[in-house]
């Protein structure tokens, strides 16, 4: 049987080059998500999906991002206030959906 690598030493380097290979990967791909999350539509479709998903505080933060981005859009209040009241705080849900009138 042969072995692939010359020694313990280089059989390190090589899983040390893997690995610094994954992160590099990783970084990249957190680059590229950076980019996209910029576009509102994406942070929309984001927190639809926590929302679709049953976890209202997560729909809630990207709700609030969608908003930074586009604050005239009055399709978002009501979906905030009902994110709202379903971790039951009952005011801000109200407010909310006062304003979307």
């Amino acid at each position: 049987m042969r072995l692939k690598y010359k020694n313990y030493w280089s059989y390190l380097s090589e899983i040390r080059k893997r690995e610094i290979q994954g992160r590099l990967n990783i970084l990249q791909a957190q680059d590229i998500r950076q980019t996209i999350v910029c576009i509102s539509v994406v942070l929309y479709q984001m927190a639809t999906l926590y929302e679709v998903t049953c976890k209202p505080k997560q729909a809630i933060k990207w709700y609030l991002k969608v908003m930074i981005k586009v604050p005239n859009d009055r399709n978002i209040l009501p979906k905030l206030g009902l994110s709202f009241a379903r971790i039951d705080n009952e005011p801000q849900a109200l407010n909310l959906f006062n304003k979307s009138n």
